[in-house]
């Protein structure tokens, strides 16, 4: 198909290609410009060696309504008038319905050879070469740190099988302490429990570990327990901590215990400080397992779930906040943050281009 000339408008020449010439899927199309210079003798063809400089923009648009039967947005009906430019959708439609329109801009083509000449400009404005070595200067900082703390996490990570288990004893109960995610929530003291069920009671045990710290702010500890029996329907788990070290108070936000036998799982809520400055001064406490009106409470459900998504699914926050336990580690996140801010910068020079006017005329 051959165009003679556009619409001209304030901006230069509009060149309308109608819908039903671009309906071939997989097409590449080609375009080519002659140009004439308009005088008083007349038009003439430009000579060879002359410069011109073009700016050639293409986009998309679509005149659409919504289809109440369909429950789409549909075109039936309506067309793009040879009036419209880039600014302004002009449509022509033969029903009498709310209209929507649709543009789609195409994103400035990324050439790594041609825009590699770019560099040589870095002295006349080196803001965003300064930005990206800061980024990367900061990711190659945090990412030693990330994979310090990596390797403590794996030491973290695992069951505790406690030392003042009895031998003799078979029956197991995994029990989980999950610690608040909070200032200080950490304690340094010696914590204890025991277990009550209604056929029983387990002894007193010491949950400790002497490889690795335990108890930790936003820390999540599994331990292996064991009895003589089963001990039924679990009634209440107490549990204590001396007050020593040098910061005692804990703040304890839940625990769950496993009857690995049976296979069920009890939920015994806290939420409360055990310490002799903090809430009620006591350092023990005798929890209830939670019921069901508790665990759908509006509270609780908002308080665990936002600390969760903060905690583990906020890409930047859980880079300092993930637990041990979890198989995405932080150095992974790390590097997602930073391929994420990377391609944002990329995708903002795809649509918007990069300055070609005097650096100095940017700070005005």
């Amino acid at each position: 198909m051959r165009y003679r000339h556009g619409n001209q408008s304030a901006s230069g020449y509009v060149l309308f290609v109608p819908e039903n010439e671009t309906t071939e899927a997989d097409t590449v199309y080609y375009m080519g410009i002659t140009l004439f210079n308009t005088s008083d003798s007349g038009n003439r063809h430009l000579d060879v060696n002359e410069s011109v400089q073009l700016l050639v923009t293409v986009h998309s648009s679509a005149c659409l309504f919504w289809d109440e039967q369909k429950e789409i947005w549909s075109s039936e009906g309506c067309k793009v008038s040879p009036l419209s430019t880039a600014v302004t959708l002009h449509c022509v439609c033969h029903h009498m319905t709310v209209f929507s329109g649709s543009f789609s801009i195409l994103p400035n083509a990324i050439d790594i050879v041609a825009d590699s000449a770019l560099f040589l400009t870095l002295l006349e404005n080196p803001l965003v070469v300064s930005i990206v070595l800061c980024v990367w200067g900061i990711y190659l900082a945090v990412v030693i740190w990330a994979r310090k703390k990596d390797r403590e996490d794996l030491l973290k990570a695992g069951v505790t099988v406690l030392e003042d288990n009895d031998p003799e004893h078979k029956y197991g109960y995994l029990i989980t302490v999950i610690t608040g995610w909070r200032t200080g929530a950490g304690t340094t003291a010696n914590v204890g429990c025991f277990i009550t069920g209604e056929d029983g009671e387990s002894d007193c045990h010491v949950l400790s570990d002497p490889r690795r710290p335990v108890f930790e702010s936003g820390g999540v500890d599994s331990f292996l327990l064991t009895c003589a029996q089963c001990l039924g329907d679990l009634v209440s788990v107490t549990i204590w901590h001396d007050n020593s070290g040098t910061a005692p108070a804990w703040f304890l936000e839940k625990l769950t215990v496993r009857d690995l036998q049976r296979n069920e799982v009890c939920e015994f809520l806290c939420n409360r400080w055990l310490a002799l400055d903090l809430d009620d001064f006591c350092i023990q406490r005798t929890l209830r397992p939670a019921s069901v009106e508790e665990m759908k409470d509006f509270s609780y459900l908002f308080s665990s779930n936002s600390g969760f998504s903060m905690r583990e699914k906020h890409l930047w926050v859980s880079v300092f906040s993930c637990p041990p336990n979890c198989p995405f580690t932080r150095t992974q996140r790390l590097t997602c943050a930073l391929t994420l801010l990377l391609t944002t910068m990329l995708t903002n020079i795809m649509f918007y281009g990069i300055p070609t006017d005097d650096p100095e005329d940017q700070y005005q």
